[in-house]
């Protein structure tokens, strides 16, 4: 039987027609949101700041959960002269988390009314949370200082005796950096320690519950000095192998300060298969800071820092980035001599504080760039040879400014959807608060690139509900919703089997473009058009 339509019904087909030809024909042209660009599904614009009691607030760790909620780890101003541990945990949208801690903030006094500093933030396989940093004792030195939390916020009382454990490690000022946990759950916080008279690399292992470790050279603590150099332990990273290497600066040529890597074995002696004493000092520049390190799968390592500018009369800083082979040699497949040194913007002065890798092997740094008044958060990407990733931002750098006065970049990580999320501290109105910004991290997905796997939409169109039918099962996907624009509008996770129900809630009408992930990898990818 033949079927007629109404006038109203053949256009408004004819409407949905044509919107479906010139935005399939648009989309042909057109890829996702460029990387490197503030991811604006996140806070305000991609960037969330957060004040927790008027004062000056500061940023230093970063890291997600499993399921997404992101942590940070700082400084919290108490009062007029009390910075305490600051541990804040983010929906994935931004928004505080109210189930920890009951606002999303907890805050720590480590020692009653002396300064304590968080920097550093880790998660057990158990979920619960680790924090490193510092604390002032009597006096005003500083000790080692490491938190537990459940899961919750509350402070772990199964750690230690009380959740908190400090460490004095030669009576003067010790203070503890960068913190790791090992794959049997033991806890390793690398730092400084000044004796009165030099100070020297300083790493302290604990045991699961909190107590030092006596199977780490005896007692619990290394410490390492070159002759009466300065060195300051800034980053540390656990390998595979579970050998550590800690990063910093030293003073060892007497012109200028050096990038010094050292490795331990995991009882605490210098690995003398690394450059021989496990000791490795670095001149790249005139003056060369190392602020971060991270691991790649290949074992060789890369740290990120600073480095004097020579090539012009105004001696700025650039980022630096170093790579090393597993034996302590430089990498020189890695921009020809194994180091990289990289001007964000012309004649200020550019320093990373955090580095991390991708699945993919790039590497991320985040930092921050000055000409002496102005700060801006400074990030950069580099491809495995070193070169910048010339699809990341400006030609492989960005800056970004959140407030008109100063911002500091200092930690980042990796979401498992590629994103990249950083912290660091902002000063607006006259004090600073912590923020937390997300950038686009997946390089721009071109729409005509499909799935080779079988993927049915249907109602496609559709007013209300749709369903996405693939030909195999999925576990724990995760899937991904992009609008025109290229801006991710929509995140549903933990999805699993042959069949999705897809809501369109508040979705506005228009093209979508989606994908499924699986282990970080796209499995599927399709459009949907959402018709009112």
């Amino acid at each position: 039987m033949a079927k007629f339509y109404s006038m109203q019904s053949l256009f408004s087909i004819c409407k949905t027609l044509f919107l479906v030809t010139s935005l399939c024909t648009l989309f042909q042209k057109t890829s996702l949101a460029q990387a490197g660009s503030l991811d604006p599904s996140f806070g305000t614009g991609g960037i969330v700041k957060t004040n927790i009691n008027n004062g000056n607030d500061y940023g230093y760790g970063i890291t997600q959960q499993t399921d997404g909620k992101i942590l940070v780890a700082g400084i919290a101003r108490i009062g007029t002269a009390n910075n305490n541990f600051g541990v804040m945990r983010y929906e994935l949208n931004g928004v505080l988390d109210t189930t920890f801690g009951g606002d999303g903030i907890v805050t720590t006094d480590i020692i009653p009314g002396a300064d304590d500093a968080a920097l550093s933030i880790r998660l057990q396989s158990d979920g619960k949370i680790v924090v490193g940093g510092r604390s002032a004792v009597s006096g005003g030195t500083y000790n080692f200082a490491v938190t537990r939390y459940l899961t919750d916020g509350t402070i772990d009382s199964t750690f230690n005796t009380d959740g908190i454990v400090t460490t004095d490690i030669a009576g003067f000022n010790d203070y503890g950096s960068s913190l790791n946990i090992q794959a049997d759950g033991r806890i390793v916080l690398a730092g400084y320690s000044y004796n009165g008279t030099v100070t020297s690399m300083a790493v302290v292992r604990y045991t699961t519950n909190g107590y030092l470790d006596t199977s780490f050279d005896t007692d619990g603590i290394v410490t390492t000095q070159v002759g009466n150099l300065y060195l300051d332990g800034q980053a540390a990273a656990i390998q595979n192998d579970g050998k550590i290497v800690v990063t910093g600066t030293t003073n060892y040529t007497g012109t200028g300060k050096d990038v010094v890597v050292i490795r331990y074995n995991a009882d605490g002696s210098l690995d003398t298969s690394f450059d021989t004493d496990g000791i490795v000092i670095s001149d790249i520049g005139y003056d060369d800071f190392s602020n971060s390190i991270a691991i790649q799968n290949d074992g060789k390592i890369v740290i990120g820092g600073s480095t004097l500018d020579t090539s012009t009369t105004s001696y700025n800083r650039n980022f630096l980035v170093v790579r090393y082979n597993i034996d302590g040699s430089l990498d020189n497949s890695f921009g020809g001599d194994g180091s990289i040194s990289t001007e964000i913007v012309n004649h200020v002065t550019d320093r990373i504080f955090g580095l991390t890798l991708q699945n993919d092997g790039k590497i991320v740094a985040v930092g921050h760039n000055t000409n002496g008044v102005n700060f801006s958060i400074a990030l950069a990407r580099y491809n495995t040879d070193g070169s910048l990733d010339n699809g990341f931002g400006n030609n492989g750098v960005l800056t970004t400014d959140i407030a008109t006065e100063e911002e500091y970049g200092q930690s980042v990580c990796i979401q498992s959807d590629g994103n990249i999320l950083i912290t660091g501290s902002v000063k607006s109105g006259g004090s600073f608060d912590i923020f937390v910004a997300r950038y686009n991290g997946n390089a721009p997905l071109k729409i005509e690139e499909y799935s080779r796997s079988m993927m049915y939409v249907y109602p496609n169109p559709f007013s209300f509900k749709s369903n996405i039918q693939t030909d195999f099962m999925l576990q724990n996907a995760t899937m991904y919703v992009y609008n025109v624009y290229g801006e991710k509008v929509k995140e549903i996770r933990n999805l699993s089997g042959q069949s999705i129900s897809f809501d369109r809630e508040k979705l506005p009408a228009g093209l979508y473009i989606f994908t499924l992930s699986e282990n970080n990898k796209v499995v599927v990818k399709g459009k949907m058009l959402i018709a009112d």
